[in-house]
């Protein structure tokens, strides 16, 4: 019965740590207004993307899977990083195949105001989500289009 118990506040505990984990690997690529500010900025940010991205897809698929194994506040942690991994993912994308490092110094902070546009809890199948995105792709290229007359 002890050695049952012992495994068991093992594995709640690794589980816990792993939620700890992987919000923190998450609130580490939260860009703020300097992020994007310089193609070496950018260039530092899209790598630790890449240096985390494995790990947290791995986090990500083993608590969803022992997801009824969390505690309500675990579960809460977890939850939440979802979203914010899916808000990330997107400025990712934005960032690598749409803008041009430091061609406009308003361009460059698109990246960031993407984030900020999407909300919170960003559900890429929802329509009010994909509306935010469509919105800010428009507002992007009408700005540039400003810019390019």
């Amino acid at each position: 019965v002890v050695v049952v118990v012992v495994v068991v506040c093992v594995c709640v505990c690794v589980q816990v740590g792993d939620v700890y984990t992987l919000r923190n690997a998450l609130l580490s690529l939260r860009p703020d207004s300097e992020t994007f500010s310089s193609a070496e900025r950018q260039h530092e940010w899209l790598t630790l993307f890449s240096n985390v991205s494995n790990a947290v897809d791995s986090l990500l698929a083993t608590l969803q899977r022992d997801e009824q194994k969390l505690g309500s506040r675990s579960e809460k942690l977890y939850q939440n990083c979802r979203p914010l991994w899916s808000r990330l993912n997107a400025v990712r994308l934005f960032v690598q195949h749409i803008t041009v490092p430091c061609q406009d110094a308003a361009f460059d902070q698109a990246a960031f105001q993407l984030f900020t546009a999407l909300s919170e809890d960003a559900d890429f199948c929802s329509k009010k989500t994909m509306e935010e995105v469509i919105g800010f792709l428009k507002k992007c290229a009408s700005q540039q289009r400003e810019v390019w007359r």
